[in-house]
Parts: structure tokens; sequence; C-alpha cells
């Protein structure tokens, strides 16, 4: 297989497991990828650019009725092989941190109120852990737009916005043993049953 069609179907995958165990845990639904429904997956940006995401989900609240807490999560895939493609991460998050205010801000422009999105950034291998705990404040969407500032287009940047992104940032680092944590189908129907016999 060449080394691009290589790279690609490891994207892919990715994608697709990273549906499969949000799916387990039964607080999202994801409902579109990159490589079924692109354009449900994009957003606009500030700048007049699109971004497009690997998937988008709904979040579910944790109670029995499982009701919808309102919120689309766009979410980010790495699926990194090595500690030297790992390190990339550093400029990846710092722009995905970056883009993702950008998108939020648009959305606020275009709906005229705030769109309650959530954004992941999954990948398979850590880094810069000795900032871990600043990646989703306040200071760091900041930091990160700064580094970023054509992503805003014209629009000066806005602090309660950055503080608002931060508190809707996610961060999942996937272990290699993800699938001996993840419930399989069967577990998975059974307590479908179990709930929709309840109700």
């Amino acid at each position: 297989m060449p080394v691009a069609e290589e790279a690609q179907e490891q994207g892919r995958q990715g994608v697709m497991d990273v549906k499969r165990w949000l799916e387990a845990t039964m607080r999202f639904d994801v409902r579109y990828t990159v490589y079924d429904q692109a354009d449900r997956v994009t957003l606009p940006l500030l700048n007049g650019k699109p971004k497009r995401y690997d998937a988008v989900a709904q979040h579910y609240r944790d109670d029995p009725p499982r009701t919808p807490s309102g919120r689309d999560v766009y979410v980010e895939v790495k699926t990194l092989g090595s500690p030297s493609s790992a390190k990339k991460q550093t400029s990846q998050f710092r722009e995905f941190a970056a883009t993702a205010y950008s998108a939020m801000a648009q959305a606020w422009v275009l709906l005229g109120r705030d769109p309650d999105f959530d954004f992941m950034f999954a990948t398979t291998h850590p880094w810069e852990v000795d900032r871990h705990l600043e990646l989703t404040t306040a200071a760091y969407v900041e930091e990160a737009c700064a580094h970023h500032a054509p992503l805003l287009g014209q629009t000066a940047y806005d602090v309660a916005l950055g503080a608002t992104l931060a508190s809707h940032l996610w961060i999942w680092i996937i272990p290699g043993r993800q699938d001996e944590m993840t419930m399989g189908p069967a577990h998975i129907g059974h307590v479908w049953r179990a709930i929709k016999g309840a109700a």
C-alpha cells in the first residue's frame, strides 16, 4: 500500500475507533464523521475560512431518560505512532484551541447566541506533560489566539469568550489498551435492553 494511502487509512481507522469508544460510554452519539458527511463536521471561522473536524458528536446527560445536554462536540483525532510525531502536538493543539475560539466566535455572530459547542482533542500520545493542566485554561486560549491571530480575522480577542471556550475544551489521551476498557457490542446491547425495559 502506498504511504499516502496507508496514512489515510490509519486516519480513517483512528476516527472510527474514537467513534466506537465514545459511543460505548453511552454519553455520546457520533452522528457524523469527515468520511461520511464532511459538510456536517465543518464550521466557518472569523477569517471567512472553513474548519473541517474529524467528527461531531451529540453529548447526553447522565440521567435515566438520557436526555441530550444540547452540546455538539467537534472532535479532532490524532493517531500517532512515535514520540517525534507527538512533539508536533504542541503547535497542533495551540492551533486547535485558536481555531475553536474562532469557530465559536463566528457561531455567536451567526446565531446571535451561545452556540454551546464543545471541542475535543483526542490523541493516542501525551505531550507537554509539564503544561498539561494549563491547556484548557482561559490564559492558554488567549495565548493560542495570540499565536494564530489571522484565524480571528479583523475581530479583537474577547477575554470573556476565551474563558467560556476554555470550559468547553476536552483533551482525551487514549491509552493503547482502550479496547480492554470499553464495553463491546454484546454488553452494550444488554445495557440498552435494560434501559428500555425500565423506561
